[in-house]
């Protein structure tokens, strides 16, 4: 990516300024500023995308937290995001199939791009439920959104199961794959489940050509090339609300040394709310905190990250060249209880998420060198507990993944582990969660947080508010970034700033 920009070339007033370069804040100042408003991006970090961005240890790549994309066909979410901003010669995607196996205690499910595929191989493993499965598959990806809105948004994913399936493994099989919500089926909310599988798992798959990287760094050029700018390692540190109870200026502190105060008509926080509405809005932030229930709502689980770095061509020992999701002691929602209530759960049939993003693309390394991404989720403890827990759950980890990659140990020359407290310090995400607030069904649909906040200009955007079908996956916050432009935009149209009325391709 581009080097932050310098304090210098910051001006001092802009229409809006975004605070935070995840995903959800790239994609709204990406629409702002195509409509041709002057905005300002700033983050904390020194790289785009947040839990969608990358890093290097040595010479091995490894994505921080994200493994895939979804929802990238032409009328997906992120297929119009690309398609709007003209994005397909920045980023290429390649497409992995099958992309993820679930292993359950007796059963080995492959899910494919092709839905068809999906469908029988599921029916194949469980022939008894055929029916059930075609009927499940059919009704939550061809069911028109509104209507699954109506039906599901007071009920959870369990219930819903339990109305297509008799067999437990099948229904943990579709239960497994909550892990890319950190939630159990029996408290998951039904309507942000069938998303998820509508958006992100049956148009899975997507892999960004160079890395997950590449994504966040297109959004970054391409809204640069807009006429935005942007300030990394630049946290917000004071939003200041003027006399008539709007928004009037932000202070920043440009590369973490010289304070700046930037004067705004709107501010896009793309950040915790705690944060937000703590340490940026001190008094006022305090009483709409209280009023919306901040602190009395669930976030997700955190995540413990194994990263290791390979000098071996696994692919002749990997049994498989896909993402894995296993867990076989017996249904998962044991396990994700479990976390939800502070467990730390060991052995070698307990949880385990694989991404070797090197099979997805080949050219990220030198030929015979791969990089892996183990994933479990995590309870947020205090740190002395994690520092007693990190080096045994490496250990256990490490085993887990050689009943996949036999020989696995002897190869690997890099290995880096994250715990919950490594997402806070680089992501500042309140208890190191890792999907913002749990989607669970009393904090979807109208239970959601607003994206406008109860002060004039100020909008939040991401997978901390926003969606009334809950956040899944990265359509969801690209979804909320398209969705807070246009409510950013209707505001300074309200107060004078010419900008367009169209920022799409024809409509937001």
């Amino acid at each position: 990516m581009k080097p932050a920009r310098r304090a210098k070339e910051i001006g001092t007033r802009y229409d809006a300024v975004v605070i935070g370069a995840g995903i959800g804040g790239l994609t709204c100042a990406n629409y702002l500023a195509k409509a041709g408003a002057s905005i300002l991006l700033v983050e904390r970090h020194h790289v785009p995308g947040g839990y969608c961005s990358s890093f290097k240890k040595g010479k091995y790549y490894f994505d921080a937290g994200a493994h895939y994309l979804g929802s990238c066909r032409p009328e997906g979410q992120i297929g119009r995001l690309l398609s709007d901003h003209k994005l397909e010669s920045k980023v290429t995607l390649l497409r992995c199939s099958p992309s993820e196996v679930v292993v359950t205690k007796h059963h080995e499910v492959l899910i494919h791009d092709d839905i068809e595929k999906t469908t029988h191989g599921i029916s194949e493993e469980f022939p008894k439920e055929a029916d059930s499965v075609r009927n499940f598959i059919k009704y939550v990806a061809e069911t028109d959104p509104l209507k699954l809105y109506i039906e599901l948004k007071d009920r959870t994913f369990g219930e819903l199961l339990d109305q297509y399936f008799h067999d437990w493994e099948i229904k943990a099989v579709f239960a497994t794959l909550l892990g890319n919500i950190g939630l159990p089926s029996s408290r998951a909310s039904a309507l942000t489940s069938a998303f998820l599988y509508r958006e992100f798992i049956f148009d899975g798959g997507y892999y960004p050509k160079g890395g997950m990287q590449a994504f966040p760094d297109a959004l970054l050029e391409n809204f640069e090339e807009y006429g935005g700018d942007s300030a990394f390692l630049t946290p917000a540190e004071r939003i200041v609300i003027g006399p008539t109870g709007s928004v009037q200026s932000i202070s920043v502190r440009v590369r973490g040394k010289e304070e700046r105060e930037i004067t705004t008509r709107a501010i896009i926080a793309n950040c915790d709310p705690y944060q937000l509405y703590g340490r940026l809005l001190g008094r006022e932030g305090a009483s709409i905190s209280e009023a919306q229930g901040i602190r009395h709502r669930l976030p997700t689980v955190s995540a413990f990250m194994l990263h290791l770095g390979v000098k071996h061509d696994i692919a002749k020992e990997a049994k498989y060249h896909c993402n894995i999701w296993s867990y076989r002691k017996h249904h998962v929602d044991e396990y994700y209880s479990g976390v939800m209530d502070g467990q730390v759960e060991y052995g070698t049939d307990s949880f385990l998420f694989c991404s070797i993003p090197t099979f997805h693309d080949p050219q990220l390394l030198p030929e015979g060198l791969h990089s892996i991404q183990a994933i479990v989720a995590a309870p947020f403890l205090a740190k002395d507990k994690w520092d007693e827990h990190k080096g045994p759950l490496a250990e256990d980890v490490m085993n887990r993944l050689e009943q996949f990659i036999p020989g696995l140990r002897g190869w690997v020359e890099v290995e880096y582990v994250a715990t919950p407290h490594t997402l806070v310090k680089y992501t500042a995400n309140h208890c190191g969660a890792m999907y913002g607030w749990a989607s669970i069904p009393t904090q979807v649909a109208s239970k959601r947080l607003p994206d406008e906040t109860p002060i004039d200009g100020l909008f939040t955007v991401g997978h901390w508010t926003g969606l009334p079908s809950g956040h899944s996956g990265v359509p969801s916050v690209v979804t909320s970034g398209r969705n807070v432009a246009r409510l950013v935009l209707r505001w300074l149209r309200k107060g004078g700033v010419p900008v367009h009325q169209k920022a799409g391709n024809g409509k937001l």
